[in-house]
């Protein structure tokens, strides 16, 4: 039978994916019963490889098979089509898919990785289609099945994609694709994905790189020819060189922040088909009790419907367990015509602090709590960074002699982020200070 992915690659899985509360055997074009009957086999569809998630927002699992270059969302109840195909830019085979919020819209999309390009690609049941945001530049043409994982280095809510070629390690921006990192390495490829955890156990993540140190110079598919031996600044890649003189990268390579401050993540990652939920970390919430370190559990939460996850090869950091930011208001009262307040607002926690904070400024008129308006953040904030923000005082609603202070607004419907405390996002009241007319 079918067994995922196939020619000695295989990456079978299991979830739940009918919604029975039992597990199945996910292998590509087909599921498969614990018994080993088939729950389903689309014979019409070539052999590939998985990942599961919620896309359509049903609280259904999905299956995304990749599998010839092409990408279809199937059915995970009986692996109907519901969208797709749509081919993947690179051509190639296509690697073993990754699904995460890229964008931080709040709803998972594909990473998927080809001969010459990596993709992100959003699902759009409105439009029937998969629709390709972006596609990166890479080189795999020893295998073209490389895997990738995904990680938010930063805690603003948009994930980083972390992906091993032949030539460089990549780390992209998911909401755009541009090139954050490009490391130069050396290997011949197959399924093998770099992968995100802590480590050392220092409370911050590490990047995970296999590699197996072998130039593909001599087959025809080498890194030193152009475009690759010029440096490209365009997508902030340097000229990759010939390891001469130095080791290249063989085995397990680990690399971490100079800074040290990427935020924190589980410690564990069981297997290539990693999904959070498969394994337990005692740190976080992500199995049923007695939830032991490093153990299997017997009964797998679902992961797609858990709102911090619903994602496949992510590793993350579980809602108010890991690090989080942590939101502070001050103000300052400009006596002028018109009053100006000028909002500072600072992030004191350990983790990123997304943009679109919404902040109230407020006045006392006459003892009297009065909204005047509200400003928003425009850009995320690191720990220990500040966005100061100015607000004009509407004609006649406060006198610059009336207090005034701002506070976080948080919509308990659609909270944009989690914060470790909620108790300090009110700004002392002040006075503006006028001289003598």
């Amino acid at each position: 039978g079918d067994n995922g992915g196939g020619g000695g690659r295989e990456l079978s899985f299991f979830a739940d994916v009918d919604d029975d509360g039992k597990l199945e055997l996910v292998a590509g074009r087909t599921v498969y019963e614990m018994d080993g009957s088939m729950l389903w086999n689309k014979t019409g569809l070539p052999q590939g490889y998985n990942a599961v998630a919620d896309f359509d927002g049903d609280g259904k699992p999905d299956v995304v098979l990749v599998a010839n270059a092409q990408v279809w969302i199937l059915k995970g109840a009986d692996g109907s089509v519901e969208l797709g195909p749509v081919a993947l830019p690179g051509g190639g085979n296509g690697g073993p898919p990754t699904v995460a919020d890229f964008d931080g819209d709040g709803k998972p999309e594909i990473g998927v990785a080809g001969q010459s390009k990596y993709s992100m690609l959003k699902p759009d049941y409105v439009g029937s289609t998969l629709k390709v945001v972006w596609s990166a530049p890479n080189h795999d043409l020893s295998s073209s099945v490389t895997g990738s994982s995904v990680f938010d280095f930063e805690g603003d809510g948009k994930a980083e994609v972390v992906y091993n070629d032949e030539c460089f390690l990549w780390v992209y921006d998911g909401q755009t694709g541009a090139v954050r990192l490009a490391l130069l390495t050396t290997s011949f490829t197959a399924t093998e994905a770099s992968l995100v955890a802590d480590v050392d156990g220092d409370g911050h993540s590490e990047i995970v790189m296999v590699s197996n140190g072998a130039d593909p110079s001599g087959s025809g598919w080498g890194c030193n020819v152009a475009p690759w031996n010029q440096p490209d600044a365009a997508n902030n890649r340097p000229a990759w060189v010939p390891p001469t003189g130095a080791p290249a990268y063989r085995g397990i390579t680990v690399f971490g922040d100079k800074q040290n401050s990427w935020v924190g993540t589980r410690t564990i990652w069981n297997q290539h088909a990693y999904s959070v939920t498969n394994v337990c970390d005692s740190r976080d919430s992500a199995c049923d009790p007695p939830n032991l370190y490093g153990s299997i559990p017997a009964s797998m939460k679902q992961n797609w419907k858990l709102n911090w996850l619903n994602n496949f090869r992510q590793n993350v950091q579980d809602k108010g367990i890991f690090d989080a930011p942590d939101v502070t208001v001050s103000v300052a009262v400009q006596c002028s015509t018109p009053v100006k307040v000028q909002v500072s607002v600072r992030n004191i926690g350990l983790a990123g602090l997304p943009a679109g904070v919404n902040v109230g400024v407020f006045a006392m008129v006459a003892g009297v709590e009065q909204q005047l308006g509200i400003v928003a953040t425009t850009k995320a904030l690191l720990p220990g960074q500040t966005e100061v923000l100015s607000f004009s005082v509407p004609a006649g609603s406060a006198a610059p002699t009336d207090p005034y202070f701002a506070r976080v607004i948080i919509d308990p419907a659609n909270k944009t982020f989690n914060e470790c405390r909620d108790d300090n996002n009110e700004s002392k009241k002040v006075v503006a200070q006028c001289g003598p007319a």
